[in-house]
């Protein structure tokens, strides 16, 4: 349901244009509110982003369909979501299974789209919310004392509910990832902060970036793919990917241009080289097709020599700094559209 496509794609937005105006995106009230077991956890600090004329077609070009009029959604609820919502924080798992294991024997989760939560922060009037959505007369469910209002806007979209949670927070997401989030909230099971190695990533990871995103073993190998479709069908990919231990993806802003950032650990230092090469190789052949495409797409082509791969003792770092012009480029060629 939410791919690193788009993931990465918000990063750059959100770095680009929006300047966070504070140090951490999430504290731990927010990440208390997630269930144990998540694969992929990410958070866009939106308190201060600019109404731009590239927005919308953006917008329209990444957002993953299964959102699509989430923003109506929100306004139909009487939340202004360019006022009101001041950072977005969101998680894909699934159930932890005993054949995911790191190379240290902790289990994770498998990531999966069908397991998607989303928590916002903001300011929220939930009596208002609920008196607007239960004049709608929707189709809604109860769970414990919350009540769950369908998105309903067709498609995957069906399968995602709304609920207010009090005045400074709300959340969308599958059912039963919004039971696991009103059971954490009781007391009932175990939060994401009782996820140490998780929470050790999102120490981490967690500083001055606009955006950033954490991913476990599982959630790498699967961000890896996305990011780098071929890298799979190299030799020995299959026992690099079983290896990978964590990714953290930020996304940092100057005057004049975007800059992202991985790093994937790995488990040692040979298999950092290794899978930097495979990446190294994967990219150069996503350049090639973007120069050979019908009509050429010249702005990825130029972005991606803009991407950096190299092994730093067991971690593989990559990184792609642009100017804000070439982003705005980009976006105009409808570069990220259909992929």
């Amino acid at each position: 349901m939410i791919k690193l496509r788009h993931i990465v794609l918000f990063a750059l937005f959100f770095a680009a244009w929006a300047q966070p105006s504070r140090a951490d995106c999430v504290d731990d009230s927010v990440v208390s509110l997630f269930p144990r077991n998540v694969a992929e956890f990410a958070c866009a600090n939106l308190d201060a982003v600019k109404t731009l004329t590239w927005f919308n077609d953006f917008k329209g070009q990444v957002l993953p369909s299964e959102l699509y009029g989430f923003d109506q959604f929100l306004v139909s609820a009487g939340v202004n979501p360019n006022t009101q919502v001041k950072q977005i924080v969101w998680a894909v798992g699934s159930s932890t299974t005993a054949s995911a294991t790191g190379t240290r024997g902790a289990p994770q989760s498998q990531p999966d789209g069908s397991d998607f939560l989303s928590v916002l922060v903001g300011e929220f009037d939930d009596d208002s919310i609920r008196s607007a959505l239960d004049a709608r007369g929707l189709t809604s469910r109860t769970f414990e004392d919350h009540v769950l209002y369908p998105i309903g806007f067709g498609g995957r979209a069906s399968e995602l509910y709304f609920t207010a949670l009090d005045s400074d927070h709300a959340a969308v997401g599958t059912l039963p990832m919004l039971a696991a989030l009103i059971r954490v909230d009781r007391g009932e099971a175990d939060s994401l902060l009782a996820n140490q190695p998780f929470v050790n990533l999102i120490r981490k990871a967690d500083g001055d970036s606009a955006f950033w995103g954490v991913f476990n073993g599982s959630g790498t190998r699967s961000a890896i793919q996305q990011l780098a479709p071929g890298s799979s069908q190299f030799t020995a990919s299959d026992k690099l990917f079983q290896d990978l231990r964590s990714l953290i993806l930020t996304a940092d802003v100057t005057d004049s241009s975007v800059s992202v950032k991985f790093q994937i650990e790995m488990d040692t230092p040979e298999d950092s080289v290794m899978l930097s090469q495979i990446l190294q190789s994967a990219i150069l052949v996503k350049k090639y097709m973007a120069k050979s495409a019908s009509p050429p797409n010249t702005a990825l082509a130029a972005a991606l020599d803009k991407f950096s791969v190299a092994p730093q003792g067991a971690t593989v770092a990559l990184s792609m700094e642009l100017p804000n012009d070439q982003l705005r480029d980009l976006i105009l060629e409808r570069t990220f559209a259909g992929n």
